[in-house]
């Protein structure tokens, strides 16, 4: 007995599944690659944007041409069944020629992922570099000022010396150039306070060091500060911590009157003057000068940022205009000019407590050491002088970045 063959049926279910399949993907596929571009767009970093110029024309053009195109002529059936067979073997071919259309696509893509994924990423990945911030800190200041010096070719010498403990309130603006991966910040801090009340102690020595002049008053006063930083970013985008070079100016001034002096010794005699109510001397000191130095910060816990910074001043500018005895016939005119350096380093902690939003506590000092002389215009004209002074103190306050 001979068996005839017979060509295998397909199902009903089967033949019509395919063709639906095709015809899904015949309709929607070229609508999705249109509406790609625009998620790609919102969602990648600017200097990847320039590809959907390829998403859009390069691939989406033949594709939608090709959706648009009349399907190719059917294949003449060579066997019963033949027809199916025809429409399943468009269906390779189409399926074929849009894999070849969208493997460039999907390499570019590959190229793209780990840097679109490194600017996205979570902590874990790297830190996240935030185009704006701002922030407002309290920060309560303890340390002196000192003014020591001595007339030209003379052993005799004299201190002045007086708190300037500060509540001081700083406002911080930082910016970022919005490109994805730049390494620069911006940084404007502006900061203002008062001076609280003091003793002063004044003091002048003969060549063998014995008290020939001791008073006290009382001081008070304000202080400004003026900080502009630029940050240049040493660590790769994705590094778990970030390390910046810094260079700044920065600007203190301070404003200062002394009040209520009680003379207890004169000309070596131990005495009691107090006169009240009486302003005796004001100045005003500033201090400026270009700082580098260096900063660093890093998640030590999931929600704890941990940042610390140094910086060096190495040719400090100090200015001190005072009166003594002010607005009467004994006032005197004290004019100097100083230089060195200065010294100033942070470290705080910051909590998120909220997206963006952060609490933060720390520790800061400024430390200014500058020697010079009395200018012409001083009634001491060219005797030596030592200004120096200290900002040391915890901050606290809120942070926002975004």
């Amino acid at each position: 007995m001979t068996l005839s063959a017979r060509p295998r049926k397909h199902s009903g279910f089967g033949g019509k599944f395919h063709i639906i399949i095709f015809l899904t993907l015949l309709i929607f596929t070229p609508l999705l690659l249109a509406v790609r571009p625009l998620v790609v767009t919102a969602s990648y970093p600017d200097e990847y944007r320039d590809y959907r110029l390829l998403i859009s024309d390069e691939t989406t053009s033949p594709l939608r041409s090709l959706a648009s195109s009349p399907p190719p002529p059917r294949r003449a059936s060579l066997a019963k069944g033949g027809r199916r067979s025809g429409r399943l073997s468009e269906a390779r071919l189409s399926a074929h020629n849009y894999t070849g259309l969208l493997e460039p696509l999907q390499d570019k893509l590959r190229e793209l992922q780990p840097s679109i994924v490194g600017s996205n990423s979570s902590r874990s990945a790297g830190l996240k570099l935030p185009y704006y911030g701002f922030s407002l800190t309290q920060w309560q200041t303890e340390g002196d000022f000192r003014m020591h010096g001595g007339p030209p070719n003379a052993n005799n010498t004299w201190e002045l010396k007086h708190p300037i403990d500060s509540n001081i309130t700083q406002l911080l603006f930082s910016i970022r150039p919005e490109e994805p991966d730049s390494p620069f910040l911006l940084n404007i801090a502006l900061g203002t306070g008062r001076i609280k009340k003091g003793t002063i102690r004044d003091t002048d020595w003969d060549g063998n060091g014995v008290v020939s002049h001791l008073s006290y008053s009382i001081s008070q006063g304000n202080t400004d500060h003026i900080s502009l930083s630029f940050n240049y970013r040493q660590t790769d985008r994705d590094e778990p911590y970030e390390l910046n070079l810094v260079l700044s100016y920065n600007y203190t001034k301070i404003s200062a009157n002394y009040i209520d002096p009680i003379i207890v010794v004169s000309d070596y005699v131990p005495t009691y003057i107090a006169i009240p109510s009486y302003k005796w001397n004001t100045y005003n000191l500033l201090y400026n000068g270009l700082e580098i130095g260096i900063k660093g910060e890093s998640y030590i816990l999931e929600n704890v940022l941990l940042s610390a910074g140094a910086g060096y001043t190495p040719s400090l500018r100090a200015e001190y205009r005072g009166k003594r005895y002010p607005d009467t016939i004994y006032e005197k005119k004290e004019h100097i000019i100083a230089t060195g350096s200065g010294l100033n380093y942070e470290i705080n902690l910051s909590y998120e407590l909220a997206k963006e939003f952060y609490i933060q506590g720390g520790y800061r000092a400024n430390i200014f050491r500058t020697k010079g002389e009395d200018q012409r215009d001083s009634a001491w004209a060219g005797s030596w002088e030592e200004l120096d002074a200290d900002f040391k103190g915890f901050s606290y306050g809120i942070l926002f970045r975004f």
